[in-house]
């Protein structure tokens, strides 16, 4: 996967780093972070083949190594908020769920129900969640500070158990089930 920009093709580097949760990926295009997510090997064997299949190459950029140190920092418990560039491709809907889901703060949680009302769209719980789902930057749009209505952990593309993690990590007040 790459991008045209003036005629310039950009590669996507990738970074994998341990995480208290097991093995992250960063992937950075045109000098942003684009995905962060957790390791999952994929059919060609590749940490990135789920992601995308060309002009991927493993790469030690400052902005990759400032996104590993954030997120070594995040899980020390020092950092509250990403401040790295990122660039996410979605839709318009998408877009908007995962800005206002980028102005939740450390330590707080909100519902899909309350989320869908900050976009405009109050009956739209459902399909925030769905945005949710299609998260490209794990942690740095906390996604995992969504909850369901009734104060319960709610979807997660990980499983419910590392959401909950994450939301110890931030010591979030949430009557998780």
């Amino acid at each position: 996967m790459s991008v045209h920009q003036g005629g310039i093709r950009f590669p996507l580097l990738y970074l994998e780093m341990e995480t208290p949760l097991g093995r992250m990926c960063i992937a950075e295009r045109a000098h942003t972070i684009v995905y962060v997510w957790f390791h999952r090997v994929g059919p060609r064997g590749s940490p990135v083949s789920g992601v995308c299949a060309q002009h991927v190459c493993p790469g030690k950029t400052a902005l990759l190594r400032e996104t590993q140190s954030q997120i070594h920092a995040y899980f020390c418990g020092a950092l509250r908020e990403f401040s790295v560039p990122v660039t996410v491709e979605g839709t318009p809907f998408m877009q908007r769920v995962w800005g206002a889901t980028r102005n939740i703060a450390y330590g707080t949680t909100k519902s899909y129900a309350q989320l869908s009302q900050d976009i405009g769209c109050p009956r739209a719980a459902r399909a925030v969640g769905q945005a949710l789902h299609r998260n490209p930057l794990l942690l740095l749009i906390p996604c995992h500070r969504v909850i369901s209505a009734r104060a319960s952990i709610g979807g997660f593309a990980y499983g419910s158990a590392l959401k909950h993690f994450l939301l110890q990590q931030e010591a979030a007040v949430c009557a998780c089930e």
